[in-house]
């Protein structure tokens, strides 16, 4: 994800090209002005969008400037993938820091150090392609880090990272990030329940890929979610990618959802993803959602999900998630 020599090298990127810092990045959304400031937050559950931008990439060096300043600062990334993976995975570590311009408080100096994040990250890369040819490359990581320092230790934090690189514009390489943090010591309600399908909504697009994989972007579905816990009870729409191998079933799937609870009590915005692999009859969907509360009585709180299908192709009613997770409420 992070390393420029994961950047499809074999087509003659220089590192050179990238020589940049923090500062020549605008992030999307990231007030970078003299007069933003971060508010410093207590220890509370929020969600956060930011940018990752090269420091010196080459050695895993990026900088997380986000909307709050407990995931802001420098991160070192490291891959235990093959080099030229297209699925990729390792570890990283992120600094924290008040991640100036964005407001320093009386009397501390710039960059001081406020903790220490330890993250595991996963994602996949894979080309963008236009009439044919390859323009470029996307890659979406997910990355699940505990605080071990400061501020943020017995803090638990999700990210997503993204980027859609363009090679004719370098102001493409950066990664869009979105996440959430979380009390880990907090109470948590636990639920379960199952999810049924009600309908397909859009096919999506779908690519062959040289390598002979199949890229589907877009596809669009609606889900039944019924749970012991009415939080999380009522109709999902589901936006999913997928990345399939040539045998035609396992795949890796990511994306968002948003959940519209029973009469009108509020509403989730999610993230998640997952892996499909064949089975002697069918096939197996085991995959992660985290959800943040955005409207009604849900509002301001966290979710997790844990969704398994085990899908039998001689069996139409296996075709169903059954979910656990967990929800921390308000502070």
């Amino acid at each position: 994800m992070k390393r420029l020599n994961l950047m499809f090298l074999i087509l003659g990127l220089s590192i050179i090209f990238f020589g940049c810092s923090k500062d020549d990045f605008l992030a999307p959304g990231v007030d970078q002005s003299d007069e933003g400031t971060i508010s410093l937050k207590s220890a509370k559950t929020g969600t956060f969008t930011g940018v990752c931008t090269p420091v010196d990439p080459d050695n895993g060096v990026w900088y997380d400037l986000a909307d709050d300043w407990r995931v802001t600062g420098t991160s070192l990334w490291k891959f235990e993938s093959d080099p030229g993976a297209a699925e990729v995975f390792g570890t990283a570590e992120l600094f924290v820091d008040i991640g100036k311009p964005n407001g320093v408080p009386p009397g501390k100096p710039d960059g001081v150090f406020r903790g220490k994040w330890e993250i595991a990250w996963d994602g996949i890369i894979t080309p963008i392609l236009e009439d044919d040819v390859q323009i470029g490359i996307n890659i979406v990581c997910d990355a699940y880090g505990t605080g071990t320092k400061g501020a943020v230790k017995g803090l638990i934090a999700e990210w997503t990272y993204t980027m859609n690189f363009l090679f004719a514009d370098p102001n493409t390489f950066f990664y869009a990030t979105e996440g959430v943090v979380m009390k880990n010591e907090k109470p948590k309600t636990p639920f379960s329940g199952r999810c049924d399908f009600l309908e397909l909504i859009s096919g999506g697009d779908t690519i062959v890929l040289p390598n002979g994989k199949t890229k589907i972007t877009g596809y669009v579905s609606k889900w039944q979610d019924t749970a012991d816990d009415w939080r999380v009870t009522g109709t999902s729409i589901w936006y999913m990618n997928w990345l399939i191998e040539e045998d035609g079933i396992t795949a890796k799937v990511w994306g968002k959802a948003d959940i519209f609870l029973d009469d009108e009590r509020g509403k989730w915005q999610l993230s998640f993803h997952g892996n499909v692999t064949p089975t002697d009859n069918g096939f197996k969907v085991v995959d992660v959602c985290v959800g943040t509360g955005k409207e009604g009585e849900v509002k301001g709180m966290v979710a997790k999900w844990n969704h398994e299908m085990n899908f039998d192709f001689s069996d139409p009613s296996t075709f169903a998630y059954f979910f656990e997770g967990y929800i921390n409420s308000k502070d």
